[in-house]
């Protein structure tokens, strides 16, 4: 599994104005987060993750992006290592 820099990870309940992590393993998922994206989370921790508000404000979705490129960059660094 990837291991690096937990900074690359942003979640949030996919309703207006939400943000937040989903917990510490096995915590139950906050309102408004799904199954499907806190056992995402929980197997791929560090995996960039953003809600649905997030990607409509600009600003956000451009960090979003480039915590794509980032962990992308990562990953590569490290099979080739």
């Amino acid at each position: 599994m990837f291991e690096g820099d937990a900074s690359l990870r942003t979640i949030g309940p996919a309703v207006p104005g939400g943000a937040g992590s989903p917990g510490p393993p096995g915590a139950p998922p906050p309102e408004g987060v799904g199954l499907f994206a806190s056992a995402l989370v929980e197997r791929f921790p560090l995996l960039p993750v953003e809600d649905e508000e997030g990607l409509r404000d600009v600003t956000r979705r451009d960090a979003f992006v480039e915590r794509v490129y980032s962990y992308s960059r990562s990953r590569l660094s490290r099979s080739h290592a």
